[in-house]
């Protein structure tokens, strides 16, 4: 990702060159931005702040400083969704245009950013109920879930919701993320998990033990985290060994005295992760799994969805509407203004003021 510094300079006449090729930069982007220059002999720092393209953004070499930035959000808003279903995941392509929503005998697609959806649900497939969708471009989305008992399924497509393709499971499939539009990791109960290579067509099955994971998040094709029941996090090499096979790069249960599961995670980097669950767990990693910190949340009620978009920033989403922002890449967290009281049950950002939560009711927020 693109990564730029916001600081004030020692330098009045360095901060201006920088702070307005820095703004050229943004503008380029679409990031709306305003600056204001520091007084001369200011030594204090902001945070870094990534902007979301691949590669870095250098200048002879060196990251670009910009004084005085301040992103300027509108805060989260209220989506019509046109449905009453009770929705339980979302995901945006690169963009953030093109996202689909899913849930109860439902999908729903945007093509303009969450301002308006139409359903795309799967047809011929009784008690149809989705949990996850990862959507790896505009076109191809990979959604999972259970049908009727406990059989589960993953469903493709390749335009946007026209038409889908089902792949029967053995067990409920929670879970999906996709690397790339060729590459996608699924997980489900009985700690089942799918890695496809080829956009869907085939899957190669693996197993981390018995216990029921309920988030994953894939960092590159080579290392995904996972997360379930007793709050296990596990750090897996997917493919290792051959087709089907899985690496542990770490492997711990975080909540297992408190008998509660963790349901969801985030990773900025290979080596920072956060991960969030019930009685409002959140924990956080800064060297590979190797230990985990529990942060406050300041609330006890349970938390769905995480979602770190960089920037420093991170988003949580739970029961009663809960929404929470951490400045810090999830060791401190506060509230995020909400416009509903009802579950929210998972969030997507693309930007750093820029996500999707969906949840009970066929809630939809859009924050701006």
């Amino acid at each position: 990702m693109k990564r730029l510094h916001l600081f004030k300079s020692t330098s009045l006449p360095n901060s201006i060159l920088n702070g307005l090729l820095g703004l050229a930069v943004l503008i380029a982007f679409g990031v709306v931005v305003w600056a204001t220059l520091p007084a001369a002999g200011d030594k204090s720092h902001r945070s870094p702040v990534e902007l979301g393209a691949e590669g870095p953004v250098t200048q002879a070499g060196s990251d670009i400083y910009l004084p005085y930035i301040s992103l300027t959000p509108s805060g989260w808003s209220s989506q019509t969704s046109g449905v009453s279903n009770l929705l339980y995941g979302v995901s945006c392509a690169a963009g953030g245009q093109n996202c689909m929503a899913v849930g109860q005998q439902i999908a729903l697609y945007t093509s303009n950013g969450g301002n308006s959806w139409s359903p795309v649900t799967p047809s011929g497939i009784a008690g149809l109920v989705l949990n996850d969708v990862s959507c790896p471009s505009a076109s191809r989305c990979v959604a999972v879930g259970q049908r009727s008992g406990s059989a589960g399924v993953i469903l493709v497509t390749n335009n946007a919701g026209g038409s889908w393709t089902p792949l029967n499971q053995s067990y409920r499939m929670d879970a999906v993320d996709c690397i790339s539009t060729s590459e996608c990791v699924a997980v489900g109960d009985e700690s089942e998990a799918r890695f496809t290579y080829n956009g869907g067509a085939s899957w190669e099955n693996g197993r981390l033990g018995n216990t029921p994971l309920f988030g994953v998040d894939c960092l590159s094709s080579k290392t995904c985290w996972m997360v379930g029941v007793g709050g296990r996090v596990i750090g897996t090499y997917p493919n290792a060994g051959g087709p089907g096979g899985i690496g542990v790069i770490s492997k711990k249960d975080l909540l297992l005295n408190e008998g509660k599961s963790l349901l969801s995670i985030s990773c900025i980097q290979q080596d920072t992760c956060v991960t969030v669950g019930e009685i409002g767990k959140i924990f956080k990693t800064t060297n590979t799994g190797g230990s985990w910190s529990s942060r406050p949340s300041g609330t006890g009620v349970t938390l769905t969805g995480v979602s770190c978009p960089g920037f420093s920033l991170c988003y949580t989403v739970g029961d009663g509407g809960t929404i929470l922002i951490s400045l810090d890449t999830g060791s401190t967290w506060s509230p995020d203004a909400s416009p509903v009281a009802t579950n929210l049950k998972d969030i997507d950002c693309y930007g750093p003021s820029n996500c999707l939560a969906v949840g009970a009711g066929g809630t939809i927020l859009l924050r701006q």
